[in-house]
């Protein structure tokens, strides 16, 4: 798979460290329907597009079969 240089970078607050303006939902990784390979391959296929930024959805609430 090719190597993107296009990706546009931020720095993060005071911390200086440079992350990419596009970032990878998680909320999908280790679901039972998705199996590990397709992960990973998830995974490996942002970080080799430049992203280097994961958001993981931390409110995974139910109620009455909603979720937020």
């Amino acid at each position: 798979m090719p190597k993107f240089s296009d990706m546009p970078y931020r720095v993060l607050g005071r911390t200086g460290a440079h992350v990419s303006a596009i970032g990878l939902g998680g909320w999908h990784i280790g679901l039972k329907t998705i199996s590990e390979a397709l992960s990973l391959r998830i995974i490996r296929s942002a970080i080799d597009r430049g992203i280097n930024l994961t958001v993981q959805d931390v409110v995974n609430l139910r109620l009455d079969d909603i979720s937020s």
